[in-house]
Parts: structure tokens; C-alpha cells; sequence
């Protein structure tokens, strides 16, 4: 009796996805690891080969005064492994830099003009990786709060409710 031969063949496909950009529901401030979903600690190396770009701040979202990134931990292959941040100052010049090395955590505050967005860009080549970074961001001092000094009568009468109200901005005294 003849054996057959049989082959086996294993190919192991890897899809190396962009990692998940975390929001609060009003959009307005979030969190973004380099280590997929939110991170728990920092054990896991990122990936290579990424390229990812994330709006951290929409225009929509953006008051004009400024962004705040804080970086927990920032820990990237130096000159090849790179986050780039870009947005528009508050005198409408465009700005794109660059972080990349092991700096530690630290933070800073961009200048963005109002009614553009902050971009976030991802980029890893095919080789070493590390642990990556941890990022919280949000937009500084959110959409202004409004207050107004209600005033009026209003007589019901039956089924039917008729006055007269103004509404005055309120001032402080």
C-alpha cells in the first residue's frame, strides 16, 4: 500500500491595525496609546509598520484656547519611530513637530487657533519598537458658559398661558 503525502501548510497572517483613539462623549478631551486599547500597563510593546493619523481635537471642538497634551510615558525607537502633532496657531500659522526617543512623560500646551483641529500621526518603520506612549489630551477651557436673568408674567387663563418675558444677559455684581 502507498502512503500519501500530505502537506501542511501554516501561514500565520498578521494585521497590524492602527490603535484605538479613546473620546469623552462631548469629544472634547481623550486618551490614545501606542499599545492598543486602553492601556493597563505598560508590558506590551507597539507594532511595526504603522501609520495612523487621529483628529485628538476637531475644529468644531477647538475654542481657541489652546490644547493640552500630557504624554505619561514616551518611550519610541529615536529617528525612526515618530509622533507628529500638527494645528494652527493662534496667528494662523500652520505647526507640525515631531517627538521621538525615551524622554519620560511631560506635556505641553499648543497654542491652536480657534475652530481648527489638532492631528495626531503615528509612524513606525519594520524594526525595533518599545513600549510607545500614553497620551491624554483635551481642549482647554471648553465652550464658555453663558448665564441670563429670566423676566416676565405670565397669566393662564383656562387652557391658555399669555404674557411676556425678556431675557437679560446676567451680570455680575
Amino acid at each position: 500500500m502507498k502512503l500519501l503525502g500530505l502537506l501542511i501548510a501554516t501561514i500565520a497572517v498578521s494585521v497590524d491595525a492602527c490603535p484605538t483613539l479613546f473620546l469623552t462623549p462631548d469629544r472634547q478631551s481623550g486618551v490614545l496609546s501606542s499599545n492598543y486599547g486602553y492601556p493597563r500597563s505598560c508590558s506590551r510593546n507597539y507594532v511595526n509598520r504603522l501609520d495612523c493619523t487621529y483628529e485628538l481635537i476637531s475644529g468644531r471642538n477647538n475654542y481657541g484656547n489652546g490644547v493640552n497634551i500630557s504624554f505619561a510615558y514616551f518611550s519610541v525607537e529615536t529617528r525612526y519611530d515618530r509622533v507628529y502633532i500638527e494645528y494652527t496657531n493662534s496667528r494662523g500659522q500652520r505647526v507640525t513637530g515631531y517627538f521621538t526617543g525615551s524622554v519620560g512623560g511631560f506635556s505641553r500646551q499648543l497654542p491652536a487657533m480657534r475652530g481648527t483641529p489638532v492631528t495626531l500621526r503615528w509612524v513606525t518603520d519594520r524594526s525595533v519598537t518599545s513600549v510607545g506612549f500614553l497620551l491624554r489630551f483635551n481642549s482647554r477651557n471648553r465652550s464658555p458658559e453663558r448665564r441670563f436673568r429670566l423676566g416676565g408674567t405670565v397669566n393662564i387663563v383656562g387652557n391658555e398661558a399669555r404674557g411676556s418675558f425678556r431675557i437679560d444677559p446676567f451680570k455680575k455684581k
